[in-house]
């Protein structure tokens, strides 16, 4: 679960400096 959420982060992450 930890490794799903920190990817989740992750690209969150990348989405946002994509924007």
């Amino acid at each position: 679960m930890l490794f799903f959420v920190l990817k989740f982060f992750f690209v969150y992450c990348t989405v946002h400096l994509f924007h």
